[in-house]
C-alpha cells in the first residue's frame, strides 16, 4: 500500500519533479493541454496498486485559475472528465489493483473525480 510520503512524492512528480519512488514505475501519462489537465499513474507489482497522481493548480496557469473559479461556482470542469476518463483506462487495463488517488488543490478535485468514476463497475 502506498505510503502517505509516497503519495506526496507522486503529487510533487506531476509538477516536474520526477522522483524515482522505489518499487513504483512509471506507467502512464494523461495530458490535455486544452483544459491544462495532466496526471501520472505507477504501478506496484507487489502491491497490485495503481497510485494516480493529478496535477493541481499551477498559479502562472490562466487556465488552471479559470477552473478553480468555476469549481468555486460548482460548475463542473473537462478536467474532471478527463481525470474521469483516465481512471476508467487506467481500472481497464489494471483489473483487480487498488487504484489511489492523490492530488492537491485542483489535483485534489480532480483526483475526486476520478476515484469516483470506476466506483460501481466491476473494475
Amino acid at each position: 500500500m502506498a505510503t502517505k510520503l509516497e503519495l506526496a512524492q507522486f503529487s510533487a512528480a506531476v509538477y516536474g519533479s520526477s522522483p524515482k519512488v522505489e518499487g513504483w514505475e512509471r506507467v502512464a501519462v494523461f495530458d490535455r493541454p486544452d483544459a491544462d489537465y495532466y496526471d501520472e499513474a505507477y504501478f506496484n507489482s507487489r502491491a497490485n496498486e495503481v497510485v494516480i497522481a493529478n496535477r493541481g493548480t499551477r498559479p502562472m496557469s490562466v487556465k488552471d485559475l479559470f477552473n478553480d473559479a468555476k469549481l468555486t461556482a460548482h460548475v463542473a470542469t473537462q478536467a474532471q472528465k478527463y481525470a474521469a476518463e483516465f481512471a476508467l483506462e487506467v481500472a481497464e487495463e489494471y483489473k483487480g489493483a487498488k487504484i489511489v488517488e492523490t492530488g492537491h488543490s485542483l489535483g485534489g478535485n480532480n483526483a475526486a473525480a476520478g476515484l469516483a468514476a470506476p466506483c460501481g463497475r466491476n473494475h
